[in-house]
């Protein structure tokens, strides 16, 4: 064949089966969320938070795109707004900490840095928060969400490679407590470079005074 179709389309089932159970696996023995949402007969509605609730002047909104645009090529960042971008002193403190999170753990990504290396030395999340942490702080993109899958200190995860120059990633963080009114979700995805990351997402961060 002249472009191999078969051929690819075998690659990447074999690509996918290897890496399966990373993003959204919740054993180790890479069985999927959706898997069990399926069994439980209850897929049909997942994931549809849309609703009839008008949204107020003074809440916060926020998504994580996730969107796979031309030639399957996935742009994954997460922003959070408030409604007439006033934000209250909460707000305010929740924006910054994500925004913090955000900045600290891109500086520290270096080509040739281990991941457990990187999990030592991440940022802080504090306790009254960490009970609603995200599922990752990094992890890759690409046609999708990729290798590495990188967690919290305590919720294992990859740890055994190295970030390496031209991987794409996207690094996250959200801040809010269990049963809080609002929180924060922020993602910035980067190509690693020789010396650091190079912001790929371009809409800007909320300038929080």
């Amino acid at each position: 064949m002249k472009y191999r179709e078969d051929e690819i389309l075998e690659e990447v089932k074999e690509y996918i089966g290897s890496t399966y159970d990373q993003h959204y696996s919740t054993t180790e023995d890479g069985f999927q969320v959706m898997d069990m949402i399926k069994q439980l007969g209850i897929d049909k509605d997942f994931c549809q938070a849309s609703s009839n609730k008008v949204i107020q002047y003074g809440e916060m909104v926020g998504f994580d795109t996730d969107m796979v645009g031309p030639y399957g090529y996935c742009a994954d960042i997460s922003r959070s707004f408030v409604v007439d971008n006033k934000f209250n002193k909460e707000q305010k403190k929740l924006y910054s900490m994500a925004k913090e999170q955000i900045d600290y753990n891109s500086k520290l990504i270096k080509n040739g840095m281990a991941f457990e290396e990187f999990v030592e030395k991440c940022w802080v999340l504090p306790q009254e928060y960490y009970p609603n942490r995200y599922s990752v702080m990094v992890h890759g993109i690409g046609l999708c969400d990729e290798w590495p899958a990188i967690r919290y200190p305590d919720d294992g995860g990859e740890r055994t490679g190295v970030f390496k120059k031209n991987m794409t990633i996207t690094v996250e963080s959200y801040i809010g407590k269990v049963k809080g009114k609002e929180g924060v979700k922020l993602e910035q995805q980067y190509l690693v470079g020789e010396n650091g990351l190079e912001l790929m997402s371009h809409h800007p961060l909320e300038d929080i005074k």
